[in-house]
């Protein structure tokens, strides 16, 4: 913000990316270092070992999640002999130097119990008396942070951002008992947030339950038969996916050379638009029209089931919404057009993202380093079939609890854009609190 003159009780300081901005006339602007009680300190450069609940945990980048907690999966310990010189205290924060975590961060707190640090992690350790740690650890989360981060990285081979680096970081500071304050608003925030987290794990697990006894024992069967792949109802028949797709839509797969994005084209599926859920149509590439007429054999629909058959993300499954008319895939995704006279897609799409559904990928996948489907083996994939009138019961009580979850989702999207909001403006001062 470019101003001639401070507003009443606001001052005019340097902008942290040039020109002036205000802000209130008891802050200050400061670089982190002059607040820290002591300089930043490397972690440990010992291998990590195998995870023990009696030595401390190893924390190295890949830990790191974004909004600054740690992975629960994989982790390692460190010899106590190793962490001596490295283990964290309260208030303690981590910055990621190096690599695609460079700039994330992470504040350590007792109820993680002992924790060591490794060494492409910098520990900065804030005077309390004039930097609240949770401050400064909401701090690297806010838009100016990472702007400010960007604006200095180091890039080669990795981004890299030292310890001299992060010493120098302006922060706008206000007094301690307003940063507390700040902190407890964006607190209530955070809580609210990660209640909301909780509640979707929790009906996510409730989904995989359902989706497990559903598909296995269908609805109100009392007889039961063997199959190769488990237990079934009694009444209900096996088929493979060849049997139950359109005649002339047959299981295949897309576009191998998507060429240059053309922004009049026809949209491309690509696995990162679907594999973790539906990415906003503004994302997608698109290809020109005669290309897309080229392939015109691998068009996809609303309502055709999309199955990643190359890579990490092997198996992935989803079904085009209502908002795509007509797109096309690239060659890492197989297309299934279900025949809708025999089965009904939205059970279908649910069978193959079941447990069920996905060992029959995995199990059928080849290489390590690039996993991939052969179309022929997912023509052959099996699958069990109800009624129609069962598997449109099945489907619904499904719908209804994705669609609890995609409630859930929403609301805490809505929240983190509270947030957001909040920390622009409650990190420059344009809202005060009362302290």
């Amino acid at each position: 913000m470019s101003v001639q003159k401070a507003r009443q009780g606001y001052k005019l300081v340097k902008s942290l990316f040039g020109k002036y901005e205000e802000i209130p006339e008891e802050w200050e602007r400061v670089k982190l270092i002059e607040k820290c009680s002591k300089k930043p300190e490397y972690g440990a450069i010992v291998s990590a070992i195998e995870k023990n609940q009696n030595l401390p945990r190893y924390i190295r980048i890949t830990d790191l999640n974004d909004d600054g907690s740690l992975r629960d999966e994989e982790w390692k310990s460190i010899s106590k002999n190793d962490s001596k010189n490295y283990l964290l205290n309260e208030g303690d924060i981590l910055f990621a130097r190096t690599g695609a975590t460079v700039g994330k961060t992470f504040l350590y707190q007792r109820e993680y119990g002992e924790c060591a640090f490794a060494g492409y992690l910098i520990r900065f350790i804030s005077d309390q008396t004039m930097l609240d740690s949770k401050f400064l650890f909401h701090y690297t989360h806010s838009h100016f942070y990472w702007k400010w981060l960007k604006s200095i990285q180091t890039w080669g081979v990795q981004p890299n951002v030292n310890a001299g680096q992060y010493s120098d970081m302006v922060i706008l500071l206000p007094p301690l008992n307003e940063q507390q304050k700040i902190v407890s608003i964006l607190s209530n925030v955070d809580s609210l947030i990660d209640q909301t987290q909780k509640i979707i794990d929790q009906t996510i697990i409730l989904k995989k339950g359902l989706m497990q006894k559903l598909l296995t024992r269908g609805i109100g069967h009392t007889k039961f038969k063997k199959t190769k792949l488990g237990t079934i109802p009694e009444m209900w028949n096996v088929a493979q996916i060849e049997d139950i797709v359109k005649k002339d839509r047959k299981v295949t797969y897309g576009i191998v050379q998507p060429g240059q994005f053309d922004p009049n084209g026809i949209l491309l599926i690509r696995g990162q638009d679907y594999i973790s859920g539906w990415v906003d149509q503004s994302e997608f590439f698109r290809v020109n029209p005669k290309l897309h007429q080229s392939y015109k054999r691998s068009t996809v629909y609303s309502g055709d089931i999309l199955l990643c058959i190359a890579g990490v993300n092997v198996g992935a499954v989803n079904q085009v919404p209502s908002s795509i008319h007509e797109a096309n895939i690239t060659q890492t995704t197989a297309r299934i057009s279900c025949d809708l006279d025999k089965v009904d897609a939205k059970y279908v799409y649910y069978f193959l993202s079941s447990d069920i559904g996905r060992k029959q990928s995995f199990r059928n996948s080849k290489g390590s380093a690039q996993p991939g489907l052969n179309l022929d083996v997912v023509a052959k994939f099996i699958i069990f079939l109800p009624n129609m009138s069962e598997q449109q019961k099945i489907a619904s009580i499904l719908s209804n609890v994705d669609s609890k979850i995609t409630d859930l989702q929403s609301k805490k999207s809505t929240l983190q854009k509270l947030k957001k909001g909040l920390m622009q403006k409650l990190l420059t001062g344009q809202i005060r609190v009362k302290v």
